[in-house]
């Protein structure tokens, strides 16, 4: 896969754009160092990442008496103050929804425009408030150091393992392949996250967070993420890497009313499409070949890339079956026998529960935990984080 190029900007790494859009991320990111250079609350660190419309940068939480956990936060903000609001509304209001999903991104607090948080008072009142953000610091001081400007403002957890589209491009150019337990987990995780945009949790800023669980009351929040790509998917904690976040927002929409299930086949389908990816990327990068009609074990399926044996040897023949399955081609006879959202979830639960010696002893030192720690260490831990 081509990477794409860079250009250094105030010692962060931006993707080079042509024209306006690669003006205004110089000119946003600018804004950002001058207001942070002057907080006491919190510290800019670097560009994260960068799209058409939006600049990501890492935050770090000033604090010098040592009072605090240290934090860092994620900061998302358009590239132009007063474009695309509706977007980053749309955007913040679906994280709102779903806040306290294991597997969806954590929303750490919003604005519309930041610009209602400027300093006011006199110095009374902003001794008062250095002095109540000694012991608490909350995300009101970002908005507040960057009240000087405009527009909408996202904060967000920060995850510093990467996504998974580096994952992939790893797996490609080192033509090596992810354990079979590995990809069950998650596979799961993603089938999970899956699940979270069909109801709503709204969890408190900051709190717990649970596993979800397929629901059967009949409601739905009918949410499509539109944009499901490994670049999409961030890798979670550093120990023991076993969940997968859905991240950018900024695309999704809810179906409309007596669709529901049209979303979650939709976003059901991406998902699918993210693990042939993982699985065998070498087929994936090539056009029209990585969603080839064949047929294989009584039915017409589009998961021609991870039917050959000699490509993927060791994949889980269970695995294998599921994702046949769910690519099984709408002029099939039997298209509606593809595994329903309910159903992948509970076949990547048991598939994700299997150890090491469910796998023959050819491949069981590659499904060892040694094994996996080795393929973790090499693929995510020593990756510099990228967020775009």
């Amino acid at each position: 896969m081509m990477q794409t190029p860079v250009n250094q900007i105030g010692g962060a790494h931006l993707p080079v754009l042509e024209g306006t859009f690669l003006e205004h991320a110089q000119a946003r990111e600018l804004e950002i160092r001058n207001a942070f250079s002057k907080s006491g609350m919190w510290r800019f660190e670097k560009v994260l990442g960068h799209g058409s419309y939006g600049l990501t940068t890492l935050l770090s939480d000033k604090d010098p008496l040592n009072l605090r956990e240290p934090r860092q936060v994620v900061l998302k903000q358009p590239l132009i103050p007063d474009a695309d609001v509706d977007d980053f509304v749309l955007e913040a209001e679906a994280l709102q929804n779903l806040r306290g999903h294991a597997h969806i991104i954590q929303l750490i607090g919003y604005t519309a425009n930041v610009r209602d948080f400027r300093q006011r008072g006199g110095i009374l009142g902003r001794s008062l408030r250095r002095m109540r953000a000694a012991l608490h610091n909350p995300p009101e001081n970002v908005f507040r150091a960057l009240g000087r400007n405009q527009g909408p403002v996202i904060l967000l957890e920060y995850l510093q393992n990467g996504n998974l589209a580096r994952i992939v491009n790893k797996v490609h150019d080192n033509r090596t392949a992810l354990p079979s337990r590995v990809l069950w987990t998650w596979y799961h995780c993603l089938v999970s996250s899956c699940v979270a945009m069909t109801y709503r949790k709204e969890g408190p800023a900051g709190g717990p967070l649970e596993f979800e669980e397929p629901q059967n009351n009949g409601v739905h929040y009918r949410l499509m993420h539109n944009d499901i790509a490994p670049r999409n998917v961030m890798i979670g904690e550093r120990e023991p890497l076993d969940r997968l976040l859905l991240i950018d927002f900024g695309m999704a929409r809810q179906g409309p009313r007596g669709y529901e299930r049209s979303a979650e086949k939709e976003n059901l389908y991406a998902i699918n499409e993210v693990m042939l990816m993982l699985i065998n990327p070498r087929r994936m990068t090539n056009g029209e070949e990585s969603l080839r009609p064949m047929p294989w074990n009584g039915m017409l399926t589009l998961a021609s890339s991870v039917l050959d044996e000699k490509e993927v040897p060791h994949l889980d023949p269970q695995l294998r079956l599921l994702l046949s399955e769910s690519f099984r081609c709408t002029s099939d006879r039997r298209p509606l026998d593809r595994p329903t959202l309910a159903e992948t979830f509970e076949r990547t639960r048991r598939g994700a529960q299997k150890q090491a010696t469910a796998y023959p002893a050819v491949v069981r030192q590659h499904e060892s935990d040694a094994g996996i720690r080795g393929i973790i260490q090499t693929l995510i831990l020593d990756a510099d984080d990228e967020w775009d």
